[in-house]
């Protein structure tokens, strides 16, 4: 929960390591590209800058990306980056960030090591984030998603901030032999509203009739989200995911739900976004659950 930094729920894969309780996501994907949006906001190189129409590739060489979205030869913007997920678009400002600036990105949001103490919570062992030890990627694929290694558990805490403008602490552990354990506070991400609120927008436009979660039967639910699909497994598989928060106007819950290792045709927008869907229906059915979530009399839809 977005105001009470209650971690909810971890779904354990049968895969998973016994020792953790999140299995890591080597390459989280398309849904980093928030957090980059607003790094590039942030240091001025989105207003200003032209970036060139997505042909559905961009580079050259090992330094190359493909991009299959919907708005193909068709002028770009940030919010139609984010509403379509395109490549090209990421990939040219992530040669504007550099790898600093990505890095900056993810410390800003706790998602990257080093960055926050918060991230050794009591009864949850989360294993410090950051770039895959040793593997090679270059400036382009990083822009997109690939190269980076973090949970599920930071990826929903990191959509909390984009959607308060605070950085919350993780808490799974309410009392101790009857004691009730402090509540660290959340921190500022000492970004304007009108940054996140520009990166927001186009979340909002994921769910919705034109984006790539436009399937899932969310459209009245006010989700901002986006959705991310990191090929695994050499191009065998797919790890697709959801990652957002709600509802988008006043938010409660922050989220990110990931299918490890689907067939390769199957995106952040099929599975995992239907799964959302399926949650909010089954949640209209148990009005004390729905109260604790979203507060008395505040509906999805």
């Amino acid at each position: 929960r977005t105001w009470h930094n209650d971690l909810l729920d971890i779904d354990i894969p049968d895969r998973s390591n016994p020792t953790c309780v999140h299995r890591w996501q080597p390459s989280p994907g398309s849904v980093l590209k928030p957090v980059f949006a607003v790094e590039g906001l942030v240091q001025g190189f989105v207003d200003g800058h032209e970036y060139e129409i997505c042909s559905g590739h961009y580079g050259s060489g090992w330094n190359r990306i493909s991009c299959d979205c919907r708005n193909r030869w068709q002028p770009q913007s940030l919010q139609k980056a984010l509403r379509y997920s395109c490549n090209s678009y990421f990939g040219q400002l992530g040669q504007q960030l550099t790898f600093e600036g990505l890095q900056r990105a993810l410390l800003r949001f706790g998602l990257l090591a080093g960055t926050d103490n918060n991230i050794r919570v009591l009864g949850l062992r989360v294993d410090p984030p950051g770039p895959v030890p040793r593997e090679r990627r270059s400036l382009l694929q990083r822009s997109i998603g690939y190269g980076w290694r973090m949970p599920p558990i930071l990826l929903a805490r990191a959509y909390a901030a984009l959607g308060t403008g605070r950085l919350p602490p993780l808490q799974i552990v309410a009392r101790v032999d009857g004691e009730a354990v402090d509540r660290p506070p959340s921190t500022p991400l000492d970004v304007g509203d009108d940054v996140l609120d520009r990166v927001r927008r186009g979340m909002i436009d994921v769910p919705l009739s034109d984006g790539t979660a436009r399937h899932a039967g969310l459209q009245g639910d006010r989700v901002a989200a986006k959705t991310g699909t990191a090929e695994v497994l050499g191009k065998a598989a797919n790890n697709a995911s959801f990652a957002g928060y709600m509802p988008w106007d006043a938010p409660r819950l922050a989220f990110c739900i990931t299918f490890w290792e689907t067939p390769p045709k199957i995106h952040g927008g099929d599975f995992p976004a239907r799964a959302l869907a399926i949650f909010l229906r089954s949640l209209e059915q148990r009005p004390a659950l729905h109260a604790m979530l979203f507060g008395d009399g505040v509906r999805p839809r």
